[in-house]
């Protein structure tokens, strides 16, 4: 079936290769792709180990074809104590982001993961797990903080972080919270009786010069979706994902 799938002339009578792409992805620990590499033929998905197809004596032009290999990482985690926490099937693409989505459901009520590591390095947000050098079976630390709302993905900095309740400071009937940069997150009132959440740097709070992201709610507790940077002067597009770890 090599020279089918390679023939430029045949390449409309792609069931076979269909076929047997639905097969190779029924075996275990196989993420399977091939990409041409001829402008004058479509992209598909197959995989090899980077050895071109043959050429076909039957037409004008063939397509060669490399392959890569994508093996799902089991992956150990554990808390700096050296208590394991869980065993995570992750992929050499997945980012620091991704593997911390997927050990939050792992942790306890009020903690989230401040930093993963490996080793004596820090598995940032961005960085794949191919990029820190993770092979299967690998050893992972985290440092969890004890958090009210956990904040993520905002494009303004001073906005992401571990906010905890303000003792004692209530604003409109809701806790107020902070983070470690000093950013408010705060429920307000306006004189027609409606209500908003803020993301704002200290100051004068009755105006807008140092708000971040808003977002208009009557919730008690601070929601986790509707987040605008809509006539907040400090604010960016990259709108922040809200986790409220309240029980």
């Amino acid at each position: 079936c090599t020279c089918f799938i390679s023939c430029r002339r045949t390449m409309q009578c792609l069931s076979i290769s269909q076929i047997a792409t639905s097969l190779l992805h029924s075996l275990p620990r196989s993420i399977w792709r091939y990409r041409t590499v001829s402008s004058n033929v479509p992209d598909f998905d197959w995989n090899a180990d980077g050895i071109p197809f043959p050429g076909c004596a039957c037409c004008e032009e063939t397509t060669s074809y490399s392959h890569v290999w994508a093996v799902p990482l089991e992956l150990h985690v554990h808390l700096i104590s050296g208590a394991k926490i869980a065993t995570v099937n992750a992929d050499a693409s997945w980012t620091g982001s991704k593997m911390n989505e997927m050990i939050m459901p792992h942790l306890q009520t009020g903690t989230a993961v401040a930093q993963i590591m490996f080793g004596t390095a820090a598995w940032e947000d961005t960085l794949t797990a191919d990029e820190l050098g993770l092979t299967t079976g690998a050893e992972l630390h985290i440092i969890v903080a004890t958090c009210n709302v956990l904040v993520r993905a905002a494009g303004v900095s001073a906005v992401n972080g571990f906010y905890t309740k303000r003792a004692g400071e209530m604003m409109n009937d809701a806790p107020s919270y902070t983070n470690e940069a000093g950013t408010l997150l705060f429920r307000f009132r306006f004189p027609s009786g409606v209500h908003y959440w803020y993301f704002s740097t200290r100051g004068d709070l009755n105006k807008s010069l140092g708000d971040y992201y808003r977002v208009k709610a009557e919730d008690l507790n601070p929601p986790s979706k509707g987040w605008s940077a809509d006539k907040c002067p400090l604010g960016s597009p990259e709108i922040p994902t809200v986790v409220n770890m309240l029980p």
